[in-house]
């Protein structure tokens, strides 16, 4: 296989990376990296002015998303790792020109203290925490596209309303290539990351998904159903109040997951 990987940011290393592993472990894989800058790290650099560093990027990563933390104890930097202090975490914008502090329970704009002064927002909260690869800031985001849906709806309708019945057409360039695009509505749900996550820690959707390419469905295909099938899982936990148990929505999966484990 070759590879051709465009830009050395952060996302392109880690490419790299997992493609250079896959080549020492015995994988035919060539690939290359392109970078039209003199330097690597994309938006990631550090600069001391006057004495303090300043971060040109982002500075940090989720401890929640497990995945950047392994790989920093993969690359052996690990012991460098620096947690920040809960004590004095604050959150700030600029207005007018100067810094002001957000008040607390606020986690990313999100009020969370509504969220746990809410009985079925609150239960809610925690059966989304229960999906494996689903944690707080995720759970939030679902929470927040979902709160509003009507009560009465079907998961049918929940889907659709949700702007993940997709629809596969072609655009001009489209046609030209002789290949469909997938084009989601303008309703999409944008549950990317909580999708990418749980198809990575759930070994149910994991299942799934590996399903889907083996039978050459493209990845992002594949992932728009691992999305509609997270949706009807939400669906259900909601209604039944039960935490997330993949062997219900997948049971045809259920049976190569365990004779696999045994």
């Amino acid at each position: 296989m070759r590879t051709a990987i465009i830009g050395g940011g952060i996302a392109g290393l880690a490419a790299a990376y997992e493609l250079e592993q896959a080549r020492q472990k015995g994988a035919e894989i060539e690939y290359t990296l392109f970078e039209a800058r003199a330097r690597l790290g994309g938006c990631l650099a550090s600069e001391i002015v006057n004495g303090a560093v300043l971060e040109r990027g982002p500075d940090s990563f989720l401890s929640e998303k497990p995945a950047a933390a392994e790989l920093c104890r993969e690359l052996g930097l690990g012991g460098e790792l620096t947690a920040s202090n809960d004590a004095e975490r604050k959150t700030y914008i600029v207005v007018r020109n100067r810094l002001v502090a957000l008040p607390d329970g606020l986690m990313f704009l999100v009020p969370t203290k509504l969220i746990q002064a809410e009985e079925v927002l609150r239960e809610r909260f925690a059966l989304l925490v229960s999906i494996p690869g689903i944690a707080e800031i995720s759970a939030l985001q679902i929470l927040s596209e979902l709160v509003l849906l009507p009560p009465g709806m079907t998961v049918r309708q929940w889907v659709a309303y949700s702007g993940l019945a997709p629809v596969f057409h072609p655009s001009n360039e489209d046609l030209s290539l002789g290949t469909p695009v997938f084009h989601p509505s303008d309703e999409d749900l944008s549950l990317g990351a909580p999708v990418l996550s749980a198809a990575r820690y759930d070994p149910h959707l994991r299942a799934f998904y590996q399903a889907l390419r083996e039978r050459h469905k493209t990845g992002l295909q594949a992932l728009m159903a691992v999305e509609r099938k997270l949706l009807h899982a939400i669906y259900g936990i909601f209604k039944s109040g039960r935490p997330y148990d993949g062997r219900r929505l997948f049971p045809q999966i259920q049976l190569a997951v365990e004779s696999i484990a045994g």
